[in-house]
């Protein structure tokens, strides 16, 4: 399986857990296999549009850990990738509040 491919597993996990939280020990457990490939998959998510890959640090954090995914480093990388949308109505709002409810705090 290709990198790009597994970025858009963990997308859609990402996506599936926020809408159905009940789901999340499931995608747990099928993610699980993907754990070796985070690291590169991480760097490599980073450099995408800012909605794919926050939704698919989201998917990661699943596997291992909201702060190895949302460190203060890959927040602001998503913050600055959402400024380059030209319009930015409510979804893309709410999508940067969470990111910003990631943000280290101290």
């Amino acid at each position: 399986m290709h990198a790009d491919e597994r970025i858009n597993i963990f997308a859609l996990a990402g996506v599936l857990a926020l809408l159905l939280p009940r789901g999340k020990p499931k995608l747990q457990e099928a993610l699980g296999t993907q754990r070796r490939h985070l690291a590169r998959l991480q760097e490599e998510a980073i450099q995408y549009t800012f909605i794919p890959s926050f939704f698919a640090l989201v998917g990661m954090s699943l596997v291992s850990g909201t702060k190895a995914n949302f460190s203060l480093a890959n927040c602001e990388r998503l913050l600055s990738a959402a400024e380059e949308y030209a319009e930015k109505g409510p979804a893309i709002e709410l999508v940067r509040a969470a990111v910003r409810s990631y943000l280290p705090r101290g």
